[in-house]
């Protein structure tokens, strides 16, 4: 069996430096190594097809679906182009700059379809930000800067050499209130980020609980991730958190969970619970928090969980698909 091809999507709004990003790690590919592209800006022209393709035309494949968005108006081009790379040349990566209008958690949904998966990895997505026009209101109220963000494993804030120290440092405070926690926040100037960036360790990622407590007795946490290929059934999904959120001992729970062909922000407290569309798409989770009186171990968590989960695009059975941290 051939080597799976590694993917990053690069993804941001429109003048963000996306373009300027995928530039500056072609200069770093390694000599020999076999690349390849695929680029879609809004707009008929294609005009950052034809950028990227001025001086790596001979080393890197360059494919381009111009007209549209690639995750949605265009998703049976993407299909067609995205299989005929991993046919032929195979690149060993493939670099997917997404458009800047549109959801980029369709494209990662199209990467996990049967036959496309066994033949790619995913390695880390990529999120570029635009320092200087930076409007956490902004974000707020739009679904697609949002989605484009929340996406990301690894956040950029470029064109940093245009923003004040004030304005770098909000943006690093509200990066650091994400959840889940993004690998890595840095500073870059014309897209400039280190290629080792690109590599992603999922099972690592996967096992780093966002709970972080003191040593307290008093208090104790534990978690569960599933892989991204189990949709849970949104009604048995609430009536579970119901059944949790109610429980003695209970401070907070908070997760991600795909539920269908979206996915879902869950957070629970003494108020209640609440259910929000999110874009993260790298795994499922579930994290607890509670003192002594909190009847739920992991163990019977994870067996309810994967009670109203469904493999979508995978043959295994569920319990085949777990990972489980320690609490702490």
């Amino acid at each position: 069996m051939s080597q799976a091809t590694r993917v990053n999507l690069i993804t941001g709004f429109l003048g963000a430096g996306k373009t300027s990003t995928l530039r500056h790690l072609l200069g770093q590919r390694p000599r020999g190594a076999r690349w390849a592209v695929l680029v879609n800006e809004f707009g008929a022209l294609g005009i950052d097809g034809a950028l990227v393709g001025e001086r790596e035309a001979d080393a890197v494949t360059v494919r381009e679906i111009a007209g549209g968005c690639l995750c949605c108006a265009t998703g049976a081009s993407f299909r067609v182009a995205l299989t005929g790379l991993l046919r032929q040349p195979r690149p060993e990566r493939l670099l997917i700059e997404a458009t800047g209008l549109g959801h980029a958690g369709g494209i990662v949904d199209v990467l996990r379809e049967p036959g496309i998966a066994q033949a790619i990895r995913l390695d880390s997505i990529l999120g570029v930000i635009d320092a200087p026009t930076f409007d956490p209101e902004r974000l707020a109220r739009s679904a697609v800067l949002s989605g484009q963000l929340q996406l990301a494993d690894v956040l950029l804030i470029n064109k940093s050499d245009l923003a004040s120290e004030d304005q770098l440092r909000k943006i690093e405070d509200w990066a650091a209130a994400l959840y889940p926690p993004r690998r890595a926040v840095i500073r870059t100037c014309h897209g400039g980020i280190d290629i080792g960036l690109l590599r992603h360790d999922n099972d690592a990622a996967r096992l780093a609980p966002a709970f972080r407590l003191a040593d307290d007795a008093d208090y104790h946490a534990f978690g569960l991730c599933l892989e991204p290929t189990l949709v849970f059934s949104r009604p048995a999904l609430r009536a579970l958190l119901d059944e949790l959120q109610a429980s003695p001992g209970l401070l907070r729970a908070k997760g991600l969970l795909r539920t269908g062909r979206e996915w879902t922000r869950v957070d629970l407290s003494a108020s209640g619970v609440t259910l929000s569309p999110f874009s993260h798409r790298r795994d499922s989770r579930l994290e607890v928090i509670h003192d002594e009186r909190f009847p739920w171990t992991r163990e019977r968590l994870e067996r309810r969980l994967t009670r109203i989960a469904t493999p979508a695009g995978a043959p295994r059975h569920p319990a085949a698909d777990r990972r489980v941290y320690p609490g702490r």
